[in-house]
């Protein structure tokens, strides 16, 4: 189990890499049109539209490293006056419960890429395919699900065995 969550780690650093280097973008290509605007009376053609959609790809990219390193608020109240082996197995169950949804959303999401496909609508101004962005969206919520199955079956593995397989270690999170 400890395999699985170090495997587990290691992906979700990668993807918050990826989303790391898109959101850097963001911010050269913002000051760069604030740049050429401000001097030389020429913003770069498209720039909202890229900074819309390299936006959208950073936060669902991010969506797995936030989730795996507890960067979400946790209401904890009814949890902490639990039993702990009470309380794995209510988190086990939620996390149940969380991994049908994000299936659910995900294949949504893959369903309005198909029909954005279809019909093959395009961004306004630098006319690229919006399927794309639903496929990569669709991606990062992909991966968001894997990451609370994994983290499922590991709070399963926990109230079942009795044990604490931590996630992570959460000194060595992207920030």
């Amino acid at each position: 189990m400890k395999k699985l969550a170090d495997s587990a780690d290691k992906v979700w650093r990668a993807t918050s890499l990826v989303a790391s280097v898109f959101l850097l973008f963001n911010m050269c290509l913002i000051i760069a049109n604030i740049i050429m605007r401000r001097f030389f009376n020429a913003p770069i053609f498209g720039s909202t539209e890229i900074v819309s959609y390299a936006s959208l790809i950073t936060a669902s990219l991010a969506l797995a490293q936030n989730e795996w390193f507890g960067g979400n608020i946790q209401m904890t109240l009814v949890i902490d006056i639990l039993p702990e082996r009470v309380s794995k197995y209510i988190v086990f169950i939620v996390n149940i419960v969380c991994s049908c949804a994000f299936v659910f959303i995900t294949y949504l999401l893959k369903n309005a890429a198909v029909k954005q496909f279809a019909a093959g609508d395009y961004t306004q101004d630098l006319k690229l395919p919006l399927y794309i962005f639903y496929i990569l969206l669709a991606i990062g919520f992909a991966i968001l699900t894997i990451c609370i199955i994994v983290k499922t079956i590991i709070c399963g593995y926990n109230a079942i065995s009795g044990q604490n397989v931590k996630f992570t270690d959460k000194s060595k999170a992207v920030d």
